[in-house]
C-alpha cells in the first residue's frame, strides 16, 4: 500500500503498515466549543415543573444520549435523565428526556 495525504484532515501525515492505514494527529481537545452545552438554561424551565418529563434534546444515536445522561446525572443531581431511541430501525437517533425531581444543588 502506498502512503497517501489523508484529503480530510488537512497535512496530517499518513504512513501504511500490513495494509492499514495509519493517520498520525494529535487527538482533538475534549470539551470543543462547538459540542459544549449550556445546561442551565435548557433545565431551569423543568424547575416550574417538577416530575415531568421533557425531551431536552436529540442527539444522532441512542448512545451519545445515554453517555449525555451519565454525564449529566453526576452534574445535576436535582434531575433524572433517560435516554430512548426515536425508532426500531438503524436511522433511530437519541432522545434525552429529564425532569426536575429535587431541591436545585445552590
Amino acid at each position: 500500500m502506498t502512503p497517501r495525504k489523508n484529503t480530510a484532515v488537512a497535512e496530517a501525515p499518513v504512513s501504511a503498515v500490513d495494509d492499514i492505514e495509519i493517520i498520525w494527529e494529535e487527538p482533538t481537545p475534549r470539551g470543543r466549543p462547538s459540542k459544549m452545552v449550556d445546561w442551565e438554561p435548557i433545565l431551569a424551565p423543568l424547575v416550574d415543573h417538577p416530575k415531568r418529563w421533557a425531551v431536552v434534546r436529540t442527539l444522532p444515536t441512542v448512545a451519545q444520549a445515554s453517555s449525555a445522561a451519565v454525564t449529566l446525572r453526576k452534574k445535576h443531581e436535582s434531575f433524572e435523565f433517560a435516554a430512548r431511541s426515536t425508532a426500531d430501525d438503524e436511522s433511530a437517533k437519541g432522545r434525552l428526556f429529564a425532569r426536575f425531581v429535587g431541591e436545585p444543588s445552590n
